[in-house]
């Protein structure tokens, strides 16, 4: 039985200030663009719900119910592209303008999925339950996806942790929730982006569909 010499090496380089800059720009844009493309699955579970749910088979309904599932995990995903802002740097950033029209392009490219996406889904429950019941949806999703970007951006945790640890997370969110006097500044931050989503849904729908936005 041979035996052999386990050898491991640890690394560590200090950046110049320069260098700092540049890897923090470079992670961002990596982040960035990870948001991004969760901010597509959204409107990819909301097509596919669709899709199904023009099939006459329960096996199809089953399929869009599990899509409509999945969609509404992701969901905020598509509004939180809108928190990336905060990374803007002002002082002493050479490429500020540059900055500011990417991170303002990602943000209003992430709400326009939001939006074709929630369309999308109130139009199909719209169809199942009516149009009052719809809008009712419709904002219920919006004041749960503001909250549900207070949590990514906040407290840190992401859609997948619906899957990979869904008690912790569902225990910090229920510690905000059922207390909200201690958590009124938090209260108040999901109830004005709630009405900024649902007033910027409405404007859309209005858009789309003329003077009547249903």
């Amino acid at each position: 039985m041979s035996s052999g010499v386990q050898r491991a090496f640890k690394h560590r380089f200090y950046p110049t200030d320069a260098q700092a800059a540049e890897l923090a720009r470079t992670f961002g844009c990596v982040r960035k663009v990870y948001n991004l493309a969760l901010a597509w699955v959204p409107l990819g579970f909301a097509s596919a719900a669709v899709s199904f749910d023009g099939c006459r088979s329960r096996a199809a309904h089953v399929l869009a119910a599990i899509c409509g599932g999945g969609w509404l995990i992701f969901f905020p995903n598509a509004p939180y592209l809108m928190t990336d802002l905060m990374h803007l740097r002002v002082t002493g950033n050479r490429l500020f303008w540059v900055d500011l029209t990417a991170l303002q392009a990602f943000a209003w490219t992430g709400l326009a999925l939001g939006f074709v996406s929630l369309d999308l889904v109130q139009r199909l429950v719209a169809r199942r339950v009516g149009r009052v019941m719809s809008w009712l949806f419709a904002g219920a999703v919006l004041a749960a996806s503001a909250f549900g970007i207070y949590l990514g951006r906040f407290r840190r945790w992401n859609s997948w942790d619906l899957l990979r640890a869904p008690r912790a997370l569902l225990r910090d969110a229920a510690g905000t929730l059922l207390h909200p006097f201690p958590n009124r500044p938090v209260i108040a931050h999901c109830v004005v982006l709630s009405a900024f989503l649902f007033t910027a849904y409405v404007v859309l729908r209005t858009w789309r569909t003329g003077a009547d936005p249903d």
